[in-house]
């Protein structure tokens, strides 16, 4: 229970910076409805279960390599350090471009029925896959995840982080529509820039403390 309970914070968590299906989600809300933007939320949350739970069976190597000791190879640290560099510069590209949110009286159009919402949102997880930093970076959580200790090895562990990744994902595209549905007179793009910096920022010191700790061993 604990496995999913981190799996929901995380989840939740991981998916507060704007980004392409958070803006999917925004007008479909303000185009169809809450209803319609929850069904494309639940295909998005879908297979980001499925991408956690793939990612926590491949990121064991990942996670020796970030958790490396004195004793282990002059190459293994180096790696665990390209590794901390390619968070920060992920970071750094994030807090650079963030992602333009517009939101106009034009995007509220008429109803739709709850199968197009739902591809929609597959659609745009499936489209992660074009996105090079989307593998490594789910890589490097659930490596983190794994290694800190925080969710168990065995499968049941496993797959239960995995169920509160994709609910955390799904809850959060959820609250946002909320909150866009209720504020949307009061929401300028510059509250919208200002959250992505935030959180790219906390990206770019996530992976410079690892570089340093890597260093410092």
């Amino acid at each position: 229970m604990i496995a999913l309970i981190v799996g929901l914070i995380v989840g939740y968590l991981l998916a507060i910076p704007p980004g392409p299906i958070g803006i999917a989600a925004a007008r479909t809300g303000l185009r169809h409805g809450s209803s319609s933007s929850r069904m494309l939320a639940l295909g998005a949350g879908l297979f980001d279960m499925l991408y956690c739970l793939a990612a926590m069976f491949a990121s064991a190597g990942v996670a020796s390599l970030l958790h490396v000791d004195a004793s282990q190879s002059p190459a293994a640290l180096v790696v665990g350090v390209i590794v901390a560099l390619v968070i920060a510069a992920v970071g750094v590209y994030q807090f650079r471009n963030p992602v333009e949110l517009s939101l106009g009286d034009d995007d509220r159009q008429d109803r739709s029925n709850g199968a197009r919402p739902f591809m929609t949102g597959v659609a745009y997880a499936l489209a992660n896959l074009a996105n090079p930093t989307f593998i490594p970076s789910l890589l490097v959580m659930t490596a983190y995840i794994l290694g800190m200790g925080l969710v168990g090895s065995s499968l049941a562990d496993r797959l239960l982080f995995s169920l509160g990744f994709g609910v955390g994902n799904f809850l959060w595209l959820v609250t946002l529509v909320s909150i866009i549905l209720r504020y949307r007179a009061r929401l300028p793009q510059n509250t919208f820039t200002l959250v992505q910096r935030l959180m790219a920022a906390t990206v770019v010191g996530f992976g410079v403390l690892s570089m340093i700790r890597l260093v410092a061993l």
